[in-house]
């Protein structure tokens, strides 16, 4: 009995790190970034990458879609530099001039967790240098 007892415990606690194992691995890469705009022609912005992918980036629109008021619908190009977390993701969403939000969703193209998706969020802290901060997360598991 007490050997039933020993196997049936050491199976509970395998199932259990089995269990954490796998919500760890599906939890969200948080990308955080600081970027300002560096080529007005193309609309490129440059900056650095903290979190769980440290390093630098770039992001580039791509298109403006629409403008409605102050909302306009964008879709960017997003280049994370951060050894083997590195990835390239297109998000397409809004950015509120008047509030100076952005949100945007899309998913990763190439590179770290290639296929998927990715999720965006940023303000802009200084309108002088078009300098925005945010998060980029990077959800495994929805390729």
């Amino acid at each position: 009995m007490k050997k039933l007892f020993v196997l049936i415990a050491g199976l509970l606690a395998a199932a259990a790190v089995a269990a954490t194992n796998a919500s760890t691995a599906n939890a969200p890469v948080r990308v955080t970034f600081d970027k300002h705009l560096v080529d007005a022609g193309t609309l490129t912005f440059a900056g650095t990458t903290d979190g769980d992918a440290p390093g630098t980036l770039t992001s580039q629109v791509v298109a403006i879609e629409a403008v409605t008021g102050p909302v306009y619908h964008v879709t960017f190009d997003w280049f994370v530099s951060a050894g083997a977390k590195s990835f390239v993701a297109r998000t397409s969403g809004i950015w509120n001039t008047e509030r100076g939000l952005v949100t945007m969703n899309g998913s990763v193209t190439s590179g770290y967790l290639t296929g998927a998706q990715v999720h965006e969020q940023g303000e802009l802290v200084d309108a002088s240098t078009l300098r925005f901060q945010g998060v980029i997360q990077v959800i495994p598991g929805t390729t």
